[in-house]
């Protein structure tokens, strides 16, 4: 597949499989909205994928928060036009066990 023309948004970009796959993508030329929360990160991300040959731009939003995901999303469309691919690579870790939840909110 031809990635010049496509627009990839990661979240999780800014460390581990979510930068790896950024930089992995990189020499194809894409478009990538890289995202996480750590803003330092991502911007150094961003510059190594410049330097692959993509055209990047990073954005710090917390996956947690509708308000940051309807962001990743703005900054996309102002940015690039859209949204081809959306890698939903950040997660959200809860140590504990399913039967010992008093608030299933955390699931929502």
């Amino acid at each position: 597949m031809d990635l010049k023309a496509k627009v990839i948004v990661i979240t999780g970009a800014s460390s581990g499989i979510g930068a790896a796959l950024a930089l992995a993508l990189a020499p194809r030329g894409p478009k990538l909205v890289l995202s996480g929360r750590d803003g330092v990160k991502l911007n150094e991300a961003a510059a190594q994928c410049e330097k692959r040959g993509a055209r990047a731009i990073s954005h710090v939003a917390d996956i947690s928060d509708p308000t940051d995901c309807q962001s990743i999303i703005d900054r996309a469309v102002v940015a690039f036009g859209g949204i081809d691919v959306l890698v939903n690579n950040a997660g959200v870790t809860m140590w504990a066990r399913f039967d010992a939840l008093a608030d299933l909110a955390a699931f929502e």
